[in-house]
């Protein structure tokens, strides 16, 4: 049980935790400028086609929202256990 508690204590730390929160915000926003970019073109046509503005807008918003969603959990995930692998390594010269 010593070494699972060690194992846990060390993975969730600060630096793994924080290294995941920093992966995932930038994948989040790379992804929500995908999202956004791709759905652009099509939204504009609406907007100039129907004068609704607001509506055109929400509808981009919304579909950039659930690109960047998709991928934020696991960017973390992955951050968080490259981080880790790194302070390791980092630490196991020391």
């Amino acid at each position: 049980m010593g070494r699972l508690k060690k194992f846990l204590k060390e993975y969730y730390g600060l630096v793994p935790t924080l290294g995941g929160t920093i992966v995932a915000g930038s994948v989040g926003v790379v992804a929500y400028s995908v999202g956004f970019a791709k759905d652009f073109s099509k939204e504009l046509q609406y907007i100039l086609a129907t004068q609704d503005v607001w509506g055109g807008i929400s509808s981009l918003y919304n579909y950039a929202s659930s690109v960047g969603g998709k991928y934020i959990i696991p960017a973390f995930f992955i951050g968080q256990v490259l981080s880790y692998k790194l302070k390791k390594s980092v630490t196991s010269f020391f």
